[in-house]
């Protein structure tokens, strides 16, 4: 279950900025509502000037976050910055140590956040690509959109522990195949998609030959 979320900003400081603020307390209110403790990380909301001048600081957020006590890291928006936090991350191999601790965390976000995603995946972390807080749980509207509410309200029914939905099939049989069975899943879902993505490539290729001009 995810008791307490912490939301970090990784990529844009604008969640800091005094004309969002409206936006920040109705998605304060919805996730409160879950019965969810939600606090920010040290520099989440210092704003734009200064994360972006200060990616370092941007870094240390994402390394507390993941050695803290939170059950859900929570992008606050996308962007087109978070490449700079790559040189503190990996020195040192803090990014590798600090995943240790946050590897049973639920981290969330999207748009920039895929190069966070990608910096965990490389260090043995699972994650999960969907809803950041300003541009999903913030919405304006009277409710989050239909579509984003359900699949977010899918993390209510997650354990943490093991990263797995309590429920259906899936759950079931990963759950009886203990880590190291689900570590040999993971190595063979990861070949049969490298196998897909050759097949695609060759019928690419084989149409590329069909319909070109004479």
């Amino acid at each position: 279950m995810m008791k307490r979320i912490e939301i970090v900003s990784l990529s844009s400081g604008v969640l800091g900025e005094a004309f969002v603020q409206h936006e920040l307390e109705i998605g304060l209110r919805r996730l409160q509502s879950y019965g969810a403790e939600v606090f920010f990380s040290s520099h989440a909301l210092c704003g734009l000037d200064y994360l972006q001048q200060h990616p370092e600081a941007r870094a240390a957020d994402l390394l507390e976050a993941l050695q803290g006590n939170a059950d859900m890291i929570l992008c606050a928006i996308g962007g087109d910055d978070t490449y700079r936090l790559l040189p503190y991350l990996w020195e040192d191999d803090a990014l590798l140590r600090a995943a240790e601790k946050g590897k049973d965390k639920i981290f969330l976000g999207f748009s920039d956040s895929t190069m966070n995603h990608l910096m965990l995946h490389k260090v043995g972390m699972r994650t999960f690509y969907g809803q950041s807080f300003l541009a999903d749980i913030c919405e304006l509207e009277d409710d989050m959109l239909p579509y984003t509410k359900k699949f977010f309200e899918e993390f209510k029914k997650f354990d943490t522990e093991n990263l797995l939905p309590k429920r259906g099939f899936i759950y079931f049989f990963l759950s009886k195949q203990g880590s190291e069975g689900r570590k040999k899943i993971a190595v063979i879902t990861r070949y049969v998609a490298l196998v897909l993505a050759i097949i695609q490539a060759i019928a690419i290729v084989i149409s590329i030959d069909i319909v070109k001009p004479e």
